[in-house]
């Protein structure tokens, strides 16, 4: 079954920052026709010959979820990835997640928000790689579920904030407040898939 990714812009596909370890306020979105996160699935994830659609890219303070839910329910592919900036993509979740549960045309399609905290154009410094390939694998799986789903990089002990970065796999469920990651506060509303 193939696999439709959505670019939006974000952090993931922003021009690289000058300073990683300093990122801006704003993620800069590249020029008009280039997308990075497209160019990333032609070359790094052709294996998973996904088709791709862009829309216009923006920073996540600037998202549309209502461009989202209106192309996600037209589209015929079950199995979906939005590249998505870190810092709405709970909002995303939730409203997606709203729609997905009153909507048929929405109910039996798996979505994946994906983020990065350093942009793809960063090259091996960013996470945004490690994400998508994650995201890619586990929406590649036979039996992967419908509903909503994010991935992003975490320790490998959430709990104690100890070990490497990797990408985990979250169920977005409304109103769950588990303790994920304790100094950030986006992982609040989310639970391990």
């Amino acid at each position: 079954m193939s696999i439709l990714t959505i670019t939006t812009g974000g952090t993931i596909g922003s021009v690289a920052y000058p300073d990683p370890t300093k990122p801006p306020q704003f993620s800069t979105m590249p020029p008009s026709g280039q997308d990075v996160v497209r160019d990333a699935l032609t070359q790094s994830f052709a294996a998973y010959a996904c088709d791709c659609l862009s829309l216009e890219p923006r920073d996540s303070k600037d998202a549309y979820v209502d461009d989202l839910a209106a192309i996600l329910a037209k589209v015929a592919t079950h199995k979906i990835l939005i590249t998505h900036g870190t810092d709405r993509i709970l909002q995303s979740a939730d409203a997606l997640f709203h729609r997905q549960a009153a909507s048929p045309a929405l109910s039996v399609k798996s979505i994946v928000l994906v983020g990065a905290m350093i942009p793809l154009a960063n090259g091996a410094l960013s996470d945004g790689y490690q994400n998508m390939e994650f995201a890619l694998q586990q929406l590649s799986a036979p039996d992967f579920p419908a509903g909503v789903f994010i991935v992003l990089s975490d320790y490998e002990n959430p709990e104690a904030e100890t070990g490497a970065w990797k990408p985990k796999l979250y169920a977005y469920q409304p109103n769950t407040f588990q303790k994920i990651h304790a100094s950030d506060a986006r992982y609040s509303r989310l639970r391990k898939a």
